[in-house]
């Protein structure tokens, strides 16, 4: 599948399985959400501030995201990756559910990932981890959830971790595309039932707030992040599609 404009042309691809996925597709999204997420507030507190450790998170959703969810990539012609969206399905391994304590911290959790990450947050800052394990998981958890109930599903079969663009390729439909990609998936399937036929997805900036909002989504709840220290707070939007 695949989208244009009229200035640049790319693929939307979904990307095989972790172990047939190469270390260097891997750093090039890395760093493709580097560059999407640097100056991103949510970013800074869920880092802390330590925005040196954003490569080494970005590797643990992503690694996540290729053993037990579904990751696509957006390519030029010459192949150069400048855009990726990780999804996490109803019916995945339960790592894939982002941002709950089985995935950050249970027996599943995966070595390159997230083990990785929390050692070097524990090494960084141990009150940072603690606000991790303790604060931010359960909160984030607990508002994705009961945003889910008031539609009338504890969870939405397709959940949108990420959408992360190269500055210099946004605004020109990638992001619409990806979301498309699984709008598809879902429209091709006439006969599954109307509860599995959502989308969700939790935004953390205004534009991205409107930029869902264009696309159907609907805000089904709203929360602020207290930071950890005095990194101030920063507020949060979950969105559901029937599709």
């Amino acid at each position: 599948m695949g989208e244009s404009n009229a200035t640049i042309k790319y693929t939307i691809r979904k990307l095989p399985e972790f172990k047939d996925v190469s270390e260097s597709t891997i750093k090039a999204i890395i760093n493709v959400n580097c560059a999407a997420f640097k100056g991103d507030l949510y970013t800074k507190i869920i880092l802390g501030g330590h925005l040196d450790l954003a490569p080494c998170m970005e590797r643990a959703f992503l690694i996540d995201s290729l053993k037990s969810g579904h990751v696509y990539v957006a390519e030029l012609e010459d192949g150069t990756i400048v855009g990726n969206a990780l999804w996490h399905r109803r019916g995945d391994p339960p790592v894939g559910t982002p941002l709950t304590k089985k995935l950050l911290l249970g027996e599943n959790a995966n070595e390159e990932g997230f083990h990785k990450f929390f050692s070097a947050l524990e090494q960084r800052d141990s009150g940072l981890a603690k606000w991790w394990n303790g604060y931010f998981q359960e909160k984030f958890s607990s508002f994705t959830q009961e945003c889910l109930a008031t539609y009338g599903n504890k969870e939405a079969v397709w959940q949108l971790y990420s959408v992360g663009i190269l500055p210099e390729y946004q605004r020109y439909g990638i992001g619409t595309a990806f979301v498309k990609a699984i709008e598809d998936q879902i429209t091709n399937n006439p006969n599954s039932d109307p509860a599995d036929r959502k989308i969700s997805l939790v935004a953390d900036m205004d534009v991205a707030r409107k930029f869902y909002h264009k696309l159907g989504f609907v805000i089904r709840g709203e929360t602020i992040i207290e930071g950890y220290g005095d990194l101030g707070t920063c507020p949060l939007w979950h969105f559901v599609k029937d599709v």
